[in-house]
């Protein structure tokens, strides 16, 4: 019954593309402990979440969520590419396109419940979960820069190949 929201073989594809383009050790550092130590950097300067920060997660999170499924309509448009490579860029596209879809999704909810929640919690609970929120924000802004730059070599690459068609199409 659970299988139908299943999200683990998103994870682990998005994870399997990451270590096919970088280190374990790269993934961990740019999509873990950088956004650990971005979100204590706001701690330190005293940035925990309130109620217009998570109303503005909550809409910005909202939009770039439609953002991403508009993402997957184009790849999904682009998957019978013939070239092995470009093939491949477009697969890892897809799963990252995904897992940021379910990233933003969960944001999303987390920010929600949050904002319900707010006025009755501690200040040392509401500093764990702004580091929380805070680093999945910055895992998400991070997953977004790189899905701009694969796509950024998608059409580079259909640039580049279409300048030397004499037809330009």
């Amino acid at each position: 019954m659970l299988n139908v929201i299943n999200i683990l073989p998103i994870l682990r594809e998005h994870f399997k593309s990451l270590k096919e383009d970088t280190t374990l050790i790269g993934v961990v550092f740019i999509f873990a402990i950088f956004p650990i130590l971005l979100s204590v950097g706001l701690l330190l300067l005293d940035i925990t979440l309130t109620k217009e920060i998570l109303n503005t997660l909550i809409t910005s999170f909202a939009i770039f969520v439609g953002f991403t499924i508009n993402v997957l309509v184009i790849l999904l448009k682009n998957k019978e590419e013939k070239i092995r490579i470009r093939k491949k860029l477009i697969e890892h596209l897809t799963y990252n396109s995904l897992y940021e879809l379910v990233l933003g999704l969960v944001i999303l909810f987390v920010a929600l419940i949050l904002l319900a929640i707010i006025p009755r919690i501690s200040n040392d609970f509401l500093i764990v979960l702004s580091l929380i929120l805070y680093s999945l924000v910055f895992n998400f802004i991070l997953t977004l820069l790189m899905i701009s730059k694969r796509f950024f070599v998608i059409f580079y690459c259909k640039i580049t190949d279409n300048k030397g068609d004499k037809h330009g199409s």
